[in-house]
């Protein structure tokens, strides 16, 4: 469990929300009106709360739910129902997508790591919106349904940009279509993104994009990899790749990227944004962990 300070985050999220203009939150909350009465909480709590739900561990939202109605009646004495309390939860994603993305790191002439994560539908809830645009893809480990999301990490684990895709769409697209758009530096990346025109297209860029084909595709002379370096001289720093790998895992089981049992679009993109987040403010220190 990773223990921060209710007030600090609180008052985080507060500083970040004077931002915004009233007018400017009914049209990111798709709300004709909006008045804090009838939410029961002030949009600053119900921020906070799907923050603190991603630092809690709890793998179950309606369990968080419980603890902080039933056992921190200190802090939020007017806690809504549990219906209440997730329709507000899920009309927060573009807010929480705003503020994510000011806090995205613009690589220098540094050091990063490139990969995607599958973020697989659950079987049961196959009926819901989400899954209508989940598509089936493969990973490292297998066949899945779901989504991806593109990452490009720097050496401090802060995310410079993002992307999140359907399953079927191969890791290179992103990059084609601008993900590493006025990024410069030196890219470690898996064989899913080697490809001879793309590594000549970001040399251009000031981009040193180093993707370690597997040994099969070395040994196959008709795909035309003599372009690629001389690997031995990458090896040491290719080892460190393995972060974006931790990184994943620390979204997954510490910061609960999870989406299964969720049926809309909206609280799929909440989840999702809200544990982005949680993870920027972790790793750059905004709070004393």
């Amino acid at each position: 469990m990773i223990i921060v300070d209710t007030t600090d985050l609180f008052v985080k999220v507060s500083d970040e929300l004077n931002d915004f203009s009233r007018d400017n939150i009914k049209n990111l909350l798709n709300l004709q009106r909006y008045k804090d009465k009838e939410s029961k909480l002030s949009l600053d709590e119900y921020l906070t709360l799907i923050i603190l739900y991603k630092f809690s561990q709890l793998k179950n939202i309606k369990a968080f739910w419980y603890s902080q109605k039933y056992f921190s009646l200190n802090c939020w004495p007017n806690m809504p129902s549990y219906h209440r309390f997730i329709v507000w939860i899920n009309r927060l994603h573009k807010i929480l997508e705003v503020i994510f993305n000011k806090y995205l790191v613009n690589l220098q002439s540094q050091l990063a790591y490139l990969d995607s994560t599958k973020i697989e539908t659950s079987k049961p809830y196959w009926f819901g919106k989400v899954h209508k645009k989940a598509k089936k893809g493969y990973s490292s480990t297998g066949e899945f349904r779901g989504f991806k999301l593109h990452i490009l990490l720097n050496t401090k684990w802060l995310i410079c940009p993002h992307q999140i895709t359907s399953g079927n769409i191969h890791d290179l697209t992103p990059v084609k279509e601008g993900l590493l758009h006025n990024h410069t530096g030196k890219i470690l990346a898996d064989s899913g993104y080697v490809g001879k025109e793309i590594y000549y297209e970001l040399m251009a860029k000031n981009i040193h994009f180093i993707a370690k084909p597997r040994t099969s595709m070395m040994e196959n002379n008709s795909l035309g990899l003599s372009y690629l370096p001389e690997w031995q001289e990458f090896k040491e720093l290719y080892k460190k790749r393995i972060n974006i790998e931790r990184f994943f895992n620390d979204l997954k089981e510490n910061l609960n990227l999870k989406v299964n049992k969720l049926h809309s679009e909206n609280s799929f993109l909440s989840n999702i944004y809200s544990c982005l987040l949680a993870s920027q403010w972790k790793n750059s220190k905004h709070f004393a962990f």
